[in-house]
Parts: C-alpha cells; sequence; structure tokens
C-alpha cells in the first residue's frame, strides 16, 4: 500500500485492510511503503505495524506512485493478490496459483 502524505486517512485506510483481508486470509501481510511522506505518516504506519505484525512498513525517499508499488511488490512475502481477482489464492483459480 502505497502512502505519502496521508496521515488523516493511514489508519482508516490499513483497518479496512486488516478486516478485509488480513483477517480472512491466513498468512497474508500488508506492506506498506511511506513514500517519503513529510506529514507524520510514516510514524503513523510504524505504530500500525507495532500493533499488529501482519503489517510491516518500508520507509524510503520518494519515488513516486509506481515507485512505491514496485518496492511493496518486491519485498513481499506471500503470494500476491490484487482486486483484479476476487477469490482469494487459495482458490486455485486466480492468475499465479
Amino acid at each position: 500500500m502505497p502512502v505519502y502524505n496521508e496521515r488523516a486517512s493511514v489508519h482508516l485506510s490499513a483497518a479496512d485492510v486488516q478486516r478485509h483481508v488480513l483477517d480472512r486470509i491466513a498468512g497474508s501481510e500488508l506492506v506498506a511503503i511511506d513514500d517519503g511522506s513529510t506529514d507524520g505518516s510514516g510514524g503513523a504506519l510504524d505504530e500500525i505495524a507495532t500493533a499488529d505484525p501482519r503489517v510491516r512498513v518500508i520507509h524510503q525517499a520518494n519515488s513516486g506512485h509506481g515507485g512505491a508499488l514496485m518496492a511493496g511488490l518486491s519485498s513481499a512475502r506471500s503470494r500476491l493478490w490484487s482486486r483484479s481477482c476476487l477469490r482469494p489464492p487459495s482458490c486455485g483459480r486466480c492468475p499465479g496459483t
């Protein structure tokens, strides 16, 4: 999840992922990329990750939305699942499963 200066909404966004993905799919994780935020978003992400070990935060200099996405994808530990496939990876019918 790329994050750039989104302190006001980052807790809500992370909570949505926790509720709709992490709580439903065993072994899933949220990789949040603090893409050089200057508004405290990185600290908010660190708080979230401290409270939930399924959340990892990567802090990096700003590289834009695409760069942040690529950083998250390259550091993912589990299989990838996107909204383009409306079933969890365990269904066996998602691309790459």
